[in-house]
């Protein structure tokens, strides 16, 4: 299985979900059985990250996946949206529906985004665009490309600097890799702890948020790049970091 298949089998599992919902009623149970079929999306998509050889993209990008099929099952068992609510949508948003596909492609669209950018499902707490007004594409792509080459610039330079592996192999050490249920005679050492928290604040609290926000600004400069989307419908993707000591402060 080549890297491709990660970001086909996430599209897919997006596709899948669209085009169930816009053929099919609200109480129909394919919408049920397309749970095992979005597991083994999933599960493929899962195998494919062997291709990256970098652990904490690796980590960000399952959560993705799993999180990808739980946003799909949302908007089958939840939502239960069908082709009425995305032809109301669609109206809503000024667009007219002329054939199927239409309907299919916009519910395909709004999958991508968990956050229902734009529509009355819209979830609470998007952080407020950076812009005072609505930005021009090239203002908006000049951005993002900066800020993307910063942020890759920023992890690239920590992760060429990772701790002297015997340092890493004392701190886990074999029955050392847990805080808890150690076996007996390993102590938890206020070093453990130092140790953890730092590496937690590191690796997930500022580079695990680069990564993610790397790969969302990417897209957004490829879909608005295209003409596929605007400006206006790629919000920040987190809130301030001042205000990440919630989690929804985290996530805007």
């Amino acid at each position: 299985m080549s890297s491709l298949a990660f970001p086909l089998l996430l599209f897919g599992q997006s596709f899948l979900t669209a085009l169930v919902v816009t053929t099919t009623r609200k109480s129909s149970l394919w919408r049920q059985a397309l749970f095992p079929v979005l597991l083994a999306l999933s599960y493929q998509a899962f195998h494919a990250l062997n291709y990256l050889n970098n652990d904490m993209l690796n980590s960000c990008l399952a959560g993705l996946i799993f999180g990808n099929a739980l946003h799909c099952l949302h908007v089958l068992c939840v939502l239960q949206i069908d082709v009425l609510d995305v032809e109301r949508e669609m109206k809503r948003q000024g667009k007219t529906r002329k054939h199927y596909i239409d309907c299919l492609y916009w519910m395909f669209m709004t999958m991508l985004s968990a956050r229902g950018i734009n529509s009355t499902y819209q979830i609470k707490y998007v952080p407020d665009s950076p812009f005072n007004t609505i930005p021009s594409k090239s203002r908006f792509l000049i951005r993002q490309l900066a800020i993307i080459l910063f942020q890759y610039c920023a992890i690239d330079l920590v992760t060429s600097q990772p701790p002297p592996k015997e340092e890493v192999l004392r701190i886990f050490a074999p029955g050392k890799e847990r805080l808890f249920f150690r076996p007996a005679g390993l102590p938890v050492t206020t070093e453990d702890l130092i140790f953890r928290v730092l590496v937690s604040l590191m690796a997930w609290l500022i580079m695990g948020r680069m990564v993610l926000d790397i790969a969302y600004r990417v897209l957004s400069v490829v879909f608005v790049g295209l003409g596929v989307t605007e400006p206006q419908e790629w919000p920040p993707m987190f809130g301030s970091i001042r205000d990440a000591y919630t989690l929804r402060g985290y996530w805007g």
